[in-house]
């Protein structure tokens, strides 16, 4: 806290990390602020606004406050789940002048005001990082247990779409490299493995590894933002299909409802995943059930979840497509469904079933996309599907029975980037300083160079161990963390880190964040600059 100041402030949780108050994502904080009359100033505080800034500078919280006669406020703030973990800054802008009314900023990219005031940090817990790097190990085996040869053999398997800004694909092995990539009409990305001959009893696996960069991603949009025009080749994706059933009757009065209330495409996508999470109650189910069913028994997993919102969207002329693949539910990676919502001319990702309450448009670094699309219908089927034929030209079906080749996948996610937790010393505030080298504008759409300049403030006795610096971009409508650099800070000596980040084509100007993270926890060295787009 400044000293001098006229307020003094206090945050209670119910935890405290590293000597800081903390919570886990979800729970409450309560902020106390008392006018003080002991300090000598010039300034007389009867109002002002509270600011929350996330770990990447961005404002999360706007809440103003007014002094009673006994010089005391409290108030509680609810924290979201989808929080980023990472230390949280209270910061406190102060009015000096009486005022009847106390008017807020509503606008949600604009941050605090030049005189604000740090006054505390919090630390979230449970949260997610902003950028991961996962490795897919996914295995199909086939298992002749026919009294028969067969061959030509074909199974092809999903992998893991590159989908800027939110999943990269940085590298892919096959097994065996006789594996082919082919893309089908959908966009999705197919490796198919071919075998000419199985004896009985004999296996033939395949599969792939993938080194993949999921990033979690935000979107901002205001509610006032007017649909863009569908272009011809989306316009399939308003239209009822099997098991997204948009032309229900009970699909088509829910959506005319919504509508009349909810009049900008923001406004009812965010209504139609909140009144999807408000009419279903979750059931697993033992196979793909899809929309209708959902909107009739008000019942499903995330296949339904995802179906009903789907159909919704296209019910009101909103273009939107399933997505499914893996996600981490806080405890085991499984296999999971959501949506995507084509709004200003791009597809957005939304989870009915995890963010619907919420009406979040985006999703974290926990959603790994494997295929786009309705594999619910014969197109695409799940994420692998496998033919064969006999060989022999005479068949005794007698002989053959009911027997088929045994088919099994095998599937494991693990991440990769993560700083060593083992030895790693105790991090103080500021555990090095950056200097950043960069022009104030740049034209649109072009690679921006940055050189970042990183001094540890702690030598000596006090050694730094490996470290990561993430790079976020923000363009008033969406957030993305752009870059991740593990290094390991040289003591006595400045680490230099050269990036090249991608300018966007269509913002005026863009906000660039710098942070670095320790034994996977934010510290509080950060760096910001706004860069005009030419």
């Amino acid at each position: 806290m400044k000293k001098g100041l006229p307020v003094s402030l206090q945050i209670i949780t119910s935890s405290r990390h590293d000597g800081m108050p903390s919570v886990n994502a979800g729970q409450s904080i309560t902020i106390q602020l008392t006018r003080t009359s002991s300090v000598t100033t010039n300034m007389k505080i009867d109002t002002g606004i509270v600011y929350i800034v996330d770990p990447f500078g961005k404002p999360i919280s706007k809440v103003p406050f007014r002094f009673d006669k006994t010089n005391f406020g409290q108030f509680s703030l609810p924290t979201k789940k989808t929080l980023l973990s990472g230390i949280y800054t209270v910061l406190v802008a102060f009015q000096e002048t009486k005022i009847k009314k106390l008017v807020v900023d509503k606008d949600p990219n604009k941050g605090p005001p030049d005189n604000h005031h740090v006054l505390g940090c919090f630390f979230v817990k449970a949260g997610h990082p902003p950028i991961v790097i996962h490795r897919v190990n996914y295995t199909v085996s086939l298992k002749n247990r026919t009294p028969y040869e067969i061959g030509n053999i074909n199974a092809f398997i999903a992998m893991p779409p590159s989908i800027p800004p939110r999943q990269d694909i940085l590298d892919v092995k096959f097994s065996p490299t006789s594996g082919r990539e082919q893309n089908d009409l959908i966009g999705n990305n197919w490796i198919r493995f071919s075998h000419d001959v199985l004896p009985v009893g004999k296996v033939f696996k395949c599969g792939y590894t993938a080194l993949v960069r999921n990033r979690a991603v935000r979107y901002n949009l205001p509610p006032t933002t007017l649909s863009s025009e569908v272009p011809q080749h989306i316009e399939r994706y308003t239209k009822p299909e099997n098991f997204i059933e948009s032309h229900h009757h009970l699909i088509k009065d829910l959506a005319r409802d919504l509508a009349k209330v909810h009049k900008t495409p923001i406004q009812y996508t965010k209504a139609a995943m909140q009144t999807v999470t408000n009419k279903m109650r979750y059931t697993p189910q033992k196979y793909e059930r899809g929309a209708a069913y959902a909107i009739e028994n008000q019942v499903g997993d995330c296949t339904e979840y995802a179906a009903l919102f789907t159909a919704l969207c296209r019910a009101n002329k909103i273009p939107a497509r399933l997505e499914a693949g893996l996600a981490f539910d806080g405890k085991a990676w499984e296999r999971h469904a959501w949506s995507q919502i084509w709004l200003r001319g791009q597809w957005i990702p939304v989870d009915p079933t995890w963010h619907g309450s919420m009406g979040l448009l985006g999703v974290t670094n926990r959603h790994l996309p494997l295929i786009i699309g309705n594999w619910m219908d014969t197109r695409i089927r799940q994420e692998f599907k496998v033919s064969w034929y006999y060989r022999a030209k005479f068949i005794d079906e007698k002989k053959r029975g009911k027997s088929e080749p045994k088919i099994n996948t095998n599937w494991k996610v693990s991440r990769v980037i993560s700083v060593p937790d083992s030895g790693a010393p105790r991090l103080s505030a500021a555990p090095a300083q950056l200097h950043v080298k960069v022009p104030d504008a740049v034209p649109r759409g072009s690679r921006l160079p940055m050189t970042v300049s990183l001094t540890p403030s702690r030598t000596g006795s006090y050694p730094l161990d490996q470290m990561v610096m993430t790079v976020t971009l923000s363009d008033g409508l969406m957030d993305q963390v752009v870059a991740i650099e593990p290094f390991t800070p040289r003591l006595n000596a400045p680490v230099n880190v050269h990036l090249n980040v991608s300018m966007p084509q269509a913002a005026k100007q863009v906000i660039l964040n710098l942070r670095l993270w320790a034994d996977q926890k934010p510290t509080s060295t950060v760096w910001q600059k706004t860069i005009g787009l030419i």
